[in-house]
Parts: structure tokens; C-alpha cells; sequence
């Protein structure tokens, strides 16, 4: 009877462990397939559209691309030049120009401003190896890291760079080269060129207008929020659930969950995107329950539902664990 009762004990025990370990059993939804059809939807439907542009090019009398130059030599000779466009988008994305170099060896600068005199909004360069001969003269395309914008005002597509010279009769030129048209039909902006004066140093070409063209996008609703927490436990009991999402646009984002005791959805935040938000949740009734969240820009995008599903087994009181252990000593 004794190694018959020490059998019974070691199987009650066993049986107890297995019980336990199915509690509190955390859980990342993390479906990768999904998340990347998910990035990859998002992407191709609001990414990089056509906005504003100017395509027209003028050859000049010698059958060559109507251009200006861009070089420095020095504080007091130099040549820099900048295009002004107003979006129609809330995010630009990229701009292309047409371009071509003329034995220089530096790095070309494209920065996107504002105000002509102001900041940078921000910044790319392409070395010279980036940049075709006149022979080859292209689209060269900056797809910089998005910025927003606000549509219908004024920013300018500025070009520079610290090398090179315009000696003409010496032979010398060594520079890039912007092409433009003139008296194009683009309403939106205009030329300028950048160059040391005594007056003046901005000179303005309203009749003239740089190729160019620009891409953007319209406000991008935030990634599916990803959801961790417990997916096993036992019902009365309060369990807390991180959620985590990002905005392609940068913006700042609510959480909106629904779970547990809460009936309807509630919204949390703003927070950073990225940033992680948490909440509580307790069920009362044994089965099987969601807890859903989706992320909210300031904008009003929202992203799909997230979804984790979370069961509840009976709570295994004191009571119920004398009754199972009774049945080895009946």
C-alpha cells in the first residue's frame, strides 16, 4: 500500500505542474507574414506620387541644354541655384532633376528649404561619380528621408556645392549644370541663383524654371499595432498588456483598445510614435476573449485592428485542489 500511495502522490503532483504551467503563459502577436503584407500595402498605395514638376528643357543657340551652373571657387566666386514649387501633398518624399557635370570631383548638395535664406529641412548629396557627363545628361533622383510639408506654400529645391570655377577664357570649367526651360508653363515657383554681389546676392529668373520634378504622399495611417501579454490565466485576476506602433509620417498616435472590462473602445495618448502604451485588463467569466487595439495619428489615419486571443480557465481554488487529491484517497 505505501509504494502504491507514493505512486498516487508522484501522479497527483505531476498532474498539479501540468495544471499550473498553462497559466500565465505571456504571448507576442508578431505574425511576420501579415506585418509585411501589412508594410508592404501601405507602402506601395501612398508612397511616392507624382506631385509638382517642370520637364521641359530649352536648347540654347549652340544646340546646347539651357542651363545654369553651379560651382565655388572661392567666398567671392561662386554659383549655387535653387527652385521654388509649391506641394500639393502633406509629405514629400523625393525630388528628381535633370543634371550633368562638367569635369568636377566634389560632392553635389541638394537640401530642401522653407525659406531661400532659411534652414535645411534636409539634406542629400551625390558624389560625382553619381552625376553623367553632358553626353549622358539624366534624371538624378534624391529620395531623402520624408519631411512634412504644408501644401500650397512655398519651398525651394536648393543646389550647391564646394569645388570647381568658371574660367571661360582659360579653358577652366570644371561644375554641375541644372537644365532649365524657359517660359515654361509651371506656375507654382520659379528660379533663383545664389552668387556673391555687392547688392545683391539672390538673383530671381521668373521667366525661367529648373527641371524638376517632386513625390510625396498623403498622410499614411500608423503599422498595425503588435500586442504582448498573457494568453492563459485565470479569471478575477488583473493582467497588463503592452502595445506598439509606429507612424510612417513620424506623427504622434493614440492607442484605441477594447478588451476585458471595457464595453467600447477607449483611446489612449498621444504618444510618440514608437513609444510603448499599456493597459489592464480583468475577465470574469471563464472562455475565450480578444483584446484588440488600433493606432490613431493626429491626423485621423488609423491602422487595421490588432487582435490577441486570450483565454480564461476556471480559477482552481483551494477547494477544488482538496477534491482532486480526495480521488487518490478514496
Amino acid at each position: 500500500m505505501k509504494k502504491l500511495f507514493n505512486f498516487k502522490m508522484f501522479i497527483y503532483f505531476i498532474i498539479i505542474i501540468l495544471m499550473l504551467s498553462t497559466l500565465n503563459i505571456n504571448a507576442k502577436t508578431i505574425n511576420k507574414d501579415e506585418y509585411l503584407i501589412d508594410y508592404l500595402l501601405k507602402e506601395s498605395s501612398f508612397y511616392d506620387q507624382l506631385d509638382q514638376y517642370q520637364e521641359n528643357y530649352t536648347f540654347d543657340e549652340n544646340q546646347s541644354y539651357s542651363k545654369f551652373n553651379i560651382y565655388y571657387k572661392n567666398e567671392s566666386d561662386y554659383r549655387w541655384c535653387a527652385q521654388s514649387f509649391k506641394p500639393s501633398l502633406p509629405v514629400l518624399t523625393k525630388v528628381n532633376l535633370l543634371l550633368y557635370k562638367c569635369d568636377i570631383d566634389c560632392v553635389l548638395i541638394l537640401s530642401i528649404r522653407k525659406d531661400l535664406n532659411g534652414n535645411d529641412l534636409v539634406v542629400m548629396s551625390k558624389g560625382s561619380n553619381e552625376i553623367p557627363d553632358i553626353e549622358n545628361t539624366k534624371w538624378i533622383s534624391f529620395d531623402f528621408p520624408d519631411i512634412n510639408v504644408l501644401v500650397d506654400e512655398t519651398y525651394y529645391i536648393y543646389l550647391k556645392c564646394y569645388c570647381g570655377c568658371l574660367d571661360s577664357q582659360e579653358d577652366n570649367i570644371r561644375c554641375y549644370s541644372w537644365v532649365n526651360g524657359i517660359d515654361t508653363d509651371y506656375l507654382n515657383g520659379e528660379s533663383w541663383v545664389i552668387y556673391p554681389s555687392s547688392s545683391n546676392d539672390m538673383m530671381n529668373y521668373p521667366f525661367i524654371d529648373f527641371c524638376f520634378e517632386t513625390y510625396g504622399c498623403s498622410n499614411r495611417p500608423p503599422y498595425v499595432p503588435k500586442i504582448e501579454g498573457i494568453i492563459l490565466g485565470n479569471i478575477g485576476n488583473y493582467y497588463e498588456y503592452t502595445f506598439q506602433s509606429s507612424d510612417p509620417d513620424n506623427d504622434d498616435i493614440y492607442y484605441c483598445v477594447v478588451g476585458g472590462q471595457l464595453s467600447s473602445e477607449v483611446c489612449m495618448g498621444p504618444y510618440n510614435s514608437g513609444d510603448i502604451a499599456k493597459a489592464t485588463f480583468a475577465w470574469q467569466i471563464s472562455g475565450t476573449y480578444s483584446v484588440k487595439v488600433k493606432a490613431r495619428d493626429i491626423n485621423g489615419a488609423e491602422s487595421e485592428w490588432g487582435s490577441l486571443e486570450v483565454k480564461m480557465p476556471l480559477y482552481y481554488s483551494q477547494n477544488f485542489l482538496l477534491r482532486f487529491r480526495s480521488l487518490f484517497y478514496s
